[in-house]
């Protein structure tokens, strides 16, 4: 008696659950273990390695759960979710970096987890690896498979799902670079003014030394607090991440820039690694690139390997950009954002509109079905697709 009630119990309590690396820079989403006695878990048809926009991207469980979870169970898959670190002890606009520490995290959860739980590396070999990014995570799956070093480090790919792809410069997307830039730009004139002046033989300060190249530390403290004051928690990021010699240097735009970017994906470096992409576009997203992406991607498989089994899929569907997250209110992450997005660049104002119709759909019953309906048609198209490589 004791037994049966135990397996009832345990059948109970049988669901996909959420499992974290040693580091905790990754989460894996299993599915129910097998029953006692009913042999080893049975094989997944894929593995997906999920990355997602920023902010979002760093708690993927919070946020893409509604997305991944049924995902995961519609493909018969396991998913690894690799974090997006609030911050870094670098300049966070080097996507090099940021990429190979994501690539760390796979592989962490991948040998440690994965190989423990299905039976080691030769067991998972004929499983295909699909690599699904958001936003940011999108533009990061791209650069992983572009640069040498990080594509031989990170494991094949049999295909990748890029949603609301955007590569913009990091003025144009990141909220305070454009205030940062324009600061270490005012504070070089003045500097080479005052080495113009000492040089004509002018009055200057005594104390003020020219010879020495470092900016004062509290100078550049005041003058982030200014900015992290203004931009809240992306003006607390850089401050903790940019340092004064970042801003003397100029590294204010993503490593690897976006001509560089476009550069790799229209010459063909990108698709010949990556055989199979499905690019998702909402039609409600006014910064999402997917169009140009989906454009570059195929006119580059035309040109360089015209013959081949290679397919690029274009799929425009209802959302926002922020479509596949999910967050209620209550969280005050629109209020957040809001702070965030308080720079007037064209990418903060569609920002902006994206946080204002997600909040008026939380408050309406009309407005959270079609987040619902939006939500069961990425997650049914991305199946298909996923269905397709495994």
């Amino acid at each position: 008696e004791y037994v049966t009630y135990f397996q009832d119990d345990y059948v109970d309590d049988l669901g996909w659950e959420w499992e974290s690396t040693t580091s905790g820079r990754a989460s894996v989403l299993l599915p129910p273990p097998p029953l006692p006695g009913s042999g080893p878990s049975e094989l997944p048809k894929s593995i997906i390695h999920f990355v997602g926009g920023t902010v979002f991207g760093s708690y993927p469980q919070k946020f893409y759960s509604d997305l991944l979870m049924p995902l995961a169970e519609q493909t018969s898959s396991v998913v690894v979710a690799t974090n997006i670190p609030v911050t870094l002890n670098r300049n966070p606009l080097n996507h090099l970096a940021l990429s190979k520490r994501i690539v760390s995290s796979f592989r962490e959860a991948f040998f440690d987890i994965l190989c423990d739980e299905y039976g080691g590396a030769d067991a998972l070999k004929n499983v295909p690896i699909v690599g699904v990014g958001h936003s940011l995570g999108a533009r990061l799956q791209v650069v992983i498979n572009t640069n040498e070093r990080l594509y031989s480090y990170a494991l094949p790919r049999a295909g990748n799902v890029l949603i609301g792809f955007n590569n913009y410069g990091a003025v144009q997307s990141v909220p305070g670079v454009r205030t940062l830039r324009k600061g270490a730009a005012d504070r070089e004139k003045y500097v080479n003014d005052m080495n113009r002046r000492k040089y004509n033989g002018e009055r200057y300060d005594d104390e003020f030394d020219f010879n020495n190249d470092d900016y004062d530390d509290d100078d550049d403290d005041a003058y982030l607090d200014e900015v992290k004051d203004f931009f809240g928690l992306v003006g607390q990021s850089m401050k903790s991440a940019l340092t004064p010699s970042d801003l003397r240097e100029g590294n204010l735009e993503f490593k690897p820039s976006p001509d560089d970017v476009w550069s790799d994906v229209s010459n063909g470096v990108y698709g010949k690694r990556i055989e199979r992409n499905l690019v998702v576009q909402f039609d409600r997203d006014r910064i999402c690139q997917g169009a140009r992406l989906s454009r570059c991607l195929g006119e580059a498989l035309q040109e360089n390997d015209a013959n081949s089994r290679k397919d690029v899929k274009y799929a425009r569907l209802p959302g926002v950009h922020l479509t596949p997250a999910s967050f209620n209110d209550g969280l005050g992450l629109t209020q957040a954002l809001a702070t965030i997005s308080g720079s007037p660049s064209s990418f903060d104002a569609v920002f902006k509109d994206m946080i204002g119709e997600q909040k008026r759909n939380l408050k309406s019953k009309a407005g959270r079905r079609r987040e619902e309906v939006e939500l069961e048609a990425l997650v049914s198209t991305i199946s298909q697709f996923v269905l397709e490589i495994s």
